[in-house]
């Protein structure tokens, strides 16, 4: 049985990789595929991959941008200290990587899972996903930059993406679906941002047991959130043209300012439910807010300002409970089944140039009973 000349154990036949130690093998000669390294030319600066490098090595490998021989010794000094084996443990690589490298499902990136390039990289790298299926859950803890190398909807992650670290991260370009396994604390969230300084754009976001995206310091822009049992959770978070649909529930603003912006959120259970502390209102403002059985907004604590925005088609449209304080100015709150407001006693509503309705008696107390259930 043929064996694996970098580690020794035994090779399935016709494997390409080394199930123990990761290297890649040569199916002609069994040996571990050559290394190679990326040399900046001396001349333009230019990264080269050259394949098969050895130390001492003597020859011509012409620059792909200026022609100049980036073996040359001027040239050699400037070798990258990235060894690419593709692929190898994470253990084996740990940190090693920086600046950009690519994930790719068909083994021609610097990984194929986006765990392991995530585990192997160094604070601020840029990973570059191609497109593919990744059956994973990804955690990260260091600020970096995970963007998708191709379509939104041909990057697709089946499990979940955590962001616990502090500093300046970014998520661009992902589907990220997280299965909804009943009680399984693993898949709560498709997308969960605790404590940093996150920005996520482009990605289209579904699934989970509980929040979809569960955001604390985040901004969230050109984001499609769907398929969830409540869709959105923020903290001190901003949601920026971003659309929120077909979910048992929206978005749940609760102890810290957030703001809300250019959103389309429609036919959830119920649109925006706000409770918010602390001495900055929440706002929201230029958003669509539609087609939901309960409340366009539901305000029951702290101060709320929404301000030029379309609150249509829902059975409410603006329920205030004490002791929240509400701002509502230059909305649209026409077409609501049970009338543009609902201001129970001791909430305080300052309302101005707006459009408003008020429906009939009979059809106010049937939608609002209908509201209550």
């Amino acid at each position: 049985m043929q064996t694996c000349p970098r580690c020794n154990k035994p090779l399935q036949p016709g494997s390409h990789f080394c199930s123990s130690c990761g290297a890649k093998i040569n199916q002609t000669t069994g040996e571990p595929a050559p290394e190679a390294l990326i040399i900046r030319c001396h001349a333009c600066g230019t990264k080269n991959r050259v394949k098969g490098f050895r130390e001492g090595v003597k020859g011509t490998v012409a620059c792909g941008r200026c022609g100049v021989n980036v073996l040359a010794p001027t040239s050699l000094a400037a070798v990258d200290t990235r060894i690419h084996v593709s692929p190898v443990s994470p253990q084996a690589r740990k940190r090693q990587y920086s600046g950009t490298v690519v994930v790719s499902k068909m083994h021609d990136g610097d990984f194929t899972t986006i765990s392991d390039a995530v585990q192997c990289v160094q604070p601020g790298t840029i990973i570059l996903v191609r497109p593919g299926i990744y059956e994973e859950s990804v955690t990260m803890y260091e600020p970096l930059a995970v963007i998708g190398d191709g379509s939104q909807h041909s990057i697709i992650i089946n499990g979940n993406l955590s962001v616990r670290g502090q500093g300046q991260t970014l998520v661009k370009g992902l589907s990220i679906h997280c299965p909804s396994k009943t009680f399984d604390p693993h898949y709560q969230h498709a997308l969960l941002i605790l404590d940093g300084k996150v920005t996520v754009e482009d990605c289209d976001i579904s699934g989970g047991n509980d929040f979809t995206v569960y955001a604390v310091g985040a901004i969230i822009q050109r984001c499609r959130v769907h398929e969830g049992r409540q869709a959105v959770y923020l903290m001190n978070s901003s949601m920026i043209d971003c659309e929120v649909f077909n979910n048992s529930w929206g978005i749940e603003l609760q102890k810290g300012a957030s703001i809300i912006r250019q959103c389309r959120i429609h036919n959830n259970a119920s649109g925006i439910s706000a409770s918010i502390s602390g001495p900055l209102p929440a706002t929201i403002e230029d958003c669509q807010i539609s087609g939901h059985r309960h409340s366009g907004i539901d305000i029951y604590g702290g101060d709320v300002h929404v301000d030029r925005c379309q609150i249509r088609g829902n059975n409410i449209g603006i329920q205030v409970s004490a002791p929240a304080r509400a701002s509502i100015s230059n909305s649209d709150l026409t077409g609501n089944s049970a009338g543009s407001f609902f201001i129970k006693n001791g909430a305080h509503v300052n309302r101005v140039g707006n459009q408003e309705e008020t429906p009939s008696l009979m059809k106010a107390v049937l939608a609002r009973f209908s509201d209550s259930g």
